[in-house]
């Protein structure tokens, strides 16, 4: 071929990978992060809020909120959900994401986490999720946070899509 369409082709190549390197996280739009930001729960229900922060080693693992056995979306690094849910006993369960674990270490991986509360209509609950990766382990922690915590959590994030 002729010389341009040559250094055309192989600029092209070297901007997709570039590009490739540069993926980002999926969230939801602004407007439904601004609205879950409101911190109010649907009129007899409880809000529950999940924030991932940023994970040291550990920020392409896809996280998954399960919540009364049932998967309640994935939670990227960096993002959060919020969930309203009936009143009553509930088990909010932390795990990773299908298909990730085969990259992980072999063997069992610690790798679920949960927290059994009871929700009271017109309440917030605040949960932060966190994965560590370590000397060939994964470590999930689930844990409730104040609402101060919790909001502060949730205003530096993103909402999960």
């Amino acid at each position: 071929g002729d010389w341009s369409s040559d250094v055309c082709s192989s600029d092209l190549v070297a901007a997709s990978v570039l590009l490739a390197g540069c993926s980002s996280v999926p969230t939801a739009s602004n407007s439904l992060d601004l609205v879950a930001q409101k911190f109010q729960p649907e009129a007899g229900k409880a809000s529950l809020y999940i924030s991932r922060e940023g994970d040291v080693g550990s920020s392409g693992t896809m996280l998954q909120t399960v919540l009364d056995g049932r998967t309640a979306g994935s939670l990227p690094t960096g993002t959060y959900q919020s969930i309203n849910v009936d009143a009553g006993d509930h088990v909010l369960m932390l795990n990773i994401a299908s298909g990730e674990q085969e990259t992980m270490a072999p063997g069992r991986l610690g790798n679920e986490s949960q927290i059994k509360f009871n929700a009271e209509p017109g309440k917030t609950y605040f949960f932060r999720a966190s994965l560590l990766l370590g000397w060939g382990k994964a470590r999930l922690t689930l844990m409730q946070v104040d609402s101060a915590e919790g909001q502060k959590d949730v205003t530096a994030s993103k909402l999960a899509p």
